[in-house]
């Protein structure tokens, strides 16, 4: 009951630094899924992992990135998303 409740308050968010949390459902092995929206240039984490890409190069970028998605979460209408 707690997961579907916390899956609807991220499925309203939007920012563009945030993925959207397109819907939820709970497996018949009671495991909790999420779907969330398909990010075109791969994850973070496939991008933190490649070592062809020099992250010196972009890694303010990714930072200034998570800074402001942190804030949107932190200034939520209807209260701050504990994170």
């Amino acid at each position: 009951r707690i997961f579907v409740q916390e899956m609807r308050m991220l499925a309203r968010l939007r920012h563009p630094c945030i993925v959207t949390v397109m819907g939820a459902a709970v497996s018949s092995r009671k495991e909790p899924l999420i779907v969330m929206e398909y990010m075109e240039n791969r994850s973070l984490r496939d991008l933190l992992q490649n070592d062809t890409l020099p992250l010196d190069e972009v890694w303010l970028g990714i930072l200034q990135d998570v800074a402001q998605g942190l804030r949107f979460l932190h200034r939520c209408p209807g209260g701050p998303v504990i994170h």
